[in-house]
Parts: structure tokens; sequence; C-alpha cells
């Protein structure tokens, strides 16, 4: 088992999340937006990177859902995950360009999340 499947697997298991090696898009299957500000919490007792990883999948997803189905959005949310992406943004960059879609200009077609993502990492490109 990988390094990051052991992640995954701790990570499921100390959330109690019922994860198994089938499933498929774990992320999105067990996003939950009234967890959000536990995983925040969770994530800043983690060292492991990979478990940083498996988390912050799992946050941004989560967040996703959040935005889908609140209209009042919260802004100290977001700002919180981006406080969390700021301390290793390198060890995201896969996440993050999930999310933000750059060869989808359909705005209908993009994600929640996905134009808090683009505006995130323009503003550390520049």
């Amino acid at each position: 088992m990988t390094d990051y499947k052991n992640a995954l697997v701790n990570i499921m298991r100390q959330l109690n999340i019922p994860y198994t090696s089938s499933n498929q898009d774990w992320e999105i299957e067990f996003a939950d937006k009234s967890r959000i500000a536990e995983f925040i919490n969770f994530f800043n007792t983690l060292t492991d990177p990979n478990e940083k990883h498996v988390l912050m999948s799992l946050l941004l997803a989560s967040y996703d859902d959040y935005l889908a189905e609140d209209a009042n959005v919260n802004q100290t949310i977001w700002n919180a995950i981006v406080s969390l992406l700021d301390k290793d943004l390198n060890e995201y960059n896969d996440i993050l360009d999930h999310w933000a879609i750059w060869n989808e200009l359909d705005e209908l077609e993009l994600f929640d999340i996905t134009p808090a993502v683009r505006a995130y990492l323009n503003s550390k490109a520049s």
C-alpha cells in the first residue's frame, strides 16, 4: 500500500468515514459541508504531508458542497481554507487545478468552488 493510500485510510478512520478501496471519487462521496469546521481543526493537528493532502481534498469538496447549497456564503470559511493552503501551496497544486478546471470557459460547467479557486491561484501567480 502506498503512503498516500495509507494516509487516506488513516484519515478516513480518524474521521469515522466508512471508506473502502472500492470508493471512487471518495472526496466527492464523503464531502460534508456540516463538518468543514471539524475538518479545518483536524487539519491543524496533522503533520504528515500525505494526510494533509487527503484532508485538503475532502475539505475542498466539502466547501464546494457548501457553496452549492448555501446562498449565504460565509467568507470566513474560505479564508480559513486559504490560510491552510498558504502554508504549503505547492503541496496542493494538483487538487487546486482539479477544482479550477482551467480549460473550461462555460460558467455553467464550473464547480461552485471554481471561481474562488481560480481567484486564489491567480492572486498567487502575480
